[in-house]
């Protein structure tokens, strides 16, 4: 089962660090709760000018393109993490998940630039770009991971190359996001063709926006994938719901018991 997510992270614990060493940060670089970032881990790398900014705007995590609180046990998501880094030509990161009790949790996967350590995950290529892209599959059912912190640290270099300076004086940035466990099961796709009554939406091949064709204003809605994952819930406005940050195929909307079907193209 996969998942997108877009977060900025707070109570989950996904910890991103970019710098511009070619084989990644020191690990425990996350500047989550008893880390250290790249700017003071050892004196590793840009320790002489680099400044911490927490919370920092420029900075933000998509989960599955979109901006979300929840995940599943046992689903894979693909992090993409945005950030300006219009003043740099070479960047870092780092990243990890945490509980409240900061034990790492779930599995990261490794990829183009990206590699992986000890429940990290970080650059290992030099030049690094934004937006970037790695994948983490959330832990199995524990009590223990209900709630999750990501924690995000950047760094930008300067165009120079020099690991003793850097793009600005807050090169380097935080920033958390909190991810609570969902619980609620997902139809199954079988659900989806015999229990629930049918209703309409138009265009059934649609780019950006579904129309209901039924009056389900103020409504909540859920989308489900052909695999029975809800990729996106929301209230019904206008009777329009956006769509446009969806993968291509096939997607089912449940709305009060009834169902329809889309595709997105």
């Amino acid at each position: 089962m996969k998942r997108s997510f877009t977060v900025i992270i707070a109570m989950l614990g996904i910890y991103l660090i970019f710098v511009a060493s070619a084989t990644g940060p020191v690990l425990g670089s996350t500047g989550a709760p008893g880390e250290n970032t790249c700017k003071d881990n050892g004196g590793a790398c840009h320790v002489n000018s680099c400044n911490l900014t927490k919370e920092s705007p420029k900075l933000d995590i998509l989960l599955n393109g979109m901006n979300a609180t929840t995940f599943k046990f046992d689903s894979t998501y693909e992090i993409t993490v945005t950030i300006d880094s219009s003043k740099s030509a070479i960047n870092g990161f780092q990243a990890v998940v945490k509980n409240a009790n900061l034990d790492k949790k779930g599995t990261f996967f490794s990829g183009p630039s990206i590699g992986t350590s000890g429940g990290y995950v970080f650059h290992n290529n030099n030049p690094f770009s934004f937006p970037m892209k790695f994948k983490w599959k959330a832990p199995s059912k524990d009590t223990s991971a209900m709630k999750l912190t990501i924690y995000v640290a950047t760094n930008e270099a300067f165009k120079d190359g020099s690991v003793n300076r850097d793009a600005s004086h807050d090169s380097i940035r935080t920033k958390s996001l909190a991810l609570t466990a969902d619980t609620t099961k997902s139809p199954g796709v079988g659900i989806f063709n015999t229990s629930l009554a049918k209703f309409s939406v138009h265009p059934t091949l649609v780019s950006q926006f579904v129309t209901i064709s039924s009056d389900m204003m103020n409504m909540n809605y859920e989308v489900f994938n052909t695999s029975g994952i809800q990729v996106i819930k929301g209230n019904i406005e206008n009777n329009i719901i956006d769509v446009a940050k969806l993968n291509k195929g096939l997607y089912y909307i449940v709305v009060d018991q009834k169902i329809a079907k889309f595709m997105k193209d």
